[in-house]
């Protein structure tokens, strides 16, 4: 009885189920193996993402940080005129320069490596904050008065803030790159997975066949058939299918490859769908990115013209020249007028500065005040704004609101104006 059941188990059944066997053993540790490499990319994946990303918003907060403190920095120099103003812009630009410092502290304690970068941005934000304290201690006592006497305490330290601001850009987009480099690794990761598989599958069979090279002729075509599949399958031949000639072990055989076949067909289909997607969105957001582009220039060449357009200056001779004001007035024009004003002041050696508003329909408080901020501004420059063609209701008008021009020459036209300048040029100081 012994010996006729070693002799059973030595038959066909018993060596196909060795082959079978040997196929799904092979198959179970190509799995793992896929899994564990899986698990271990995607834990090693996550890690680099997480720490990427902490890099790049860190990073962003110091770029925006140090934007903001230079454009508060801007806005208090540009109003040293007005005490109120620069006491705001003041508290503005303190509380950014705190903001740049914890965010510097930030990045130094979440990035241990990156030590060496942190200290210098701190050394560079500590010198740039001791520097404005002290112009903001000259204003205070009088000592600074203009916009440009700020500008040239403060110009040995642009270079270095600048850097600043240059250095964490550069750092978040280093980390914006290797986030995206890791993210790819994650969709080559199915791919790898699939040709691993492919690979272990086509040894089983290989294996598989060698074994069964001793069963009768009639084992031999389905399983040299169902290998004959693998191969093509594992060569990209995805609509590759085994044949099922014998509801059998064999046939079992063929019909779980095709099974699993169809299973990694669907995947790859899908993967490919996937790609095929994100492309066209990347195509897409690339020609949104360059069509905005186009917009932004179009923009900007449209507000330069029309900046140059609704502030003129006009030269009536080496140190005078008019400026006519037509139509209305808003803050934003105001401000125009006057950076436009005080640039050609500082720029030009401009000593007199016809400002005609004859075709100013309303001057209200607001407008009132930023003439007067000019002419003010342009006295500290060592220059005069004299007003030429203010209407009788625009100067019923300043009556009624209590304002005054009290020490400002007014002349009740521009031939007025330049008539009276050119006579008295050595007096203006002109050529």
């Amino acid at each position: 009885m012994r010996s006729r059941l070693i002799r059973q188990s030595r038959g066909l059944r018993g060596r196909f189920a060795l082959a079978l066997a040997g196929m799904v053993g092979m198959f179970a540790v190509a799995l793992g193996l896929a899994l564990a490499l899986e698990t271990g990319l995607k834990r090693t994946t996550d890690a680099i993402l997480d720490d990427e990303v902490r890099t790049s918003r860190l990073t962003s907060q110091v770029a925006l940080a140090t934007l903001l403190c230079r454009r508060y920095e801007k806005d208090l120099f540009l109003n040293l005129g007005d005490p109120a103003q620069v006491s705001a812009y003041r508290l503005l630009w303190e509380q950014a320069h705190a903001d740049l410092l914890a965010a510097i502290a930030a990045f130094g304690v979440a990035q241990p490596d990156n030590q060496a970068q942190a200290a210098s941005w701190q050394d560079v934000a500590d010198q740039y904050g001791l520097q404005m304290q002290a112009i903001l201690s000259d204003i205070e006592s009088g000592a600074i008065t203009a916009p440009a006497q700020a500008n040239a305490a403060l110009a040995p330290f642009k270079d270095p803030i600048r850097h600043l601001t240059d250095s964490a850009q550069a750092v978040a987009a280093d980390a914006a790159a290797s986030a995206e480099a890791a993210e790819a690794g994650l969709r080559e990761r199915l791919v790898r997975t699939f040709w691993i598989i492919a690979l272990v599958s086509g040894l089983a069979l290989a294996g598989a066949l060698a074994l069964v090279l001793v069963l009768p002729s009639r084992l031999l075509h389905p399983i040299a058939s169902l290998h004959a599949t693998a191969r093509r399958f594992g060569q990209g031949d995805l609509d590759a299918r085994a044949p099922i000639e014998h509801d059998d072990e064999v046939g079992a055989l063929a019909a779980s490859f095709n099974a699993m076949a169809d299973s990694l067909a669907s995947r790859a289909q899908a993967l490919e769908a996937q790609r095929q997607e994100a492309e066209a969105a990347r195509a897409l957001a690339e020609q949104g990115r360059l069509r905005l582009a186009e917009q932004l220039a179009i923009i900007q060449d449209q507000r330069s013209v029309l900046r140059e357009l609704s502030v003129p200056l006009l030269p009536l001779s080496d140190g005078a020249m008019a400026m006519p004001l037509i139509g209305a007035l808003d803050s934003a024009r105001m401000l125009m007028a006057q950076e436009r004003a005080l640039a050609a002041l500082e720029h030009q050696r401009i000593r007199c500065l016809l400002l005609d508003v004859t075709g100013v329909p309303v001057i209200d408080t607001q407008v009132a005040s930023g003439l007067i901020s000019l002419i003010q501004a342009a006295r500290l420059l060592g220059a005069e704004v004299a007003l030429v063609g203010i209407q009788p209701d625009v100067a019923q008008t300043l009556v009624q609101l209590g304002l005054t021009l009290e020490g400002v020459r007014v002349y009740r036209n521009m031939q007025q104006g330049i008539e009276t300048i050119l006579r008295a040029r050595p007096a203006a100081g002109l050529r």
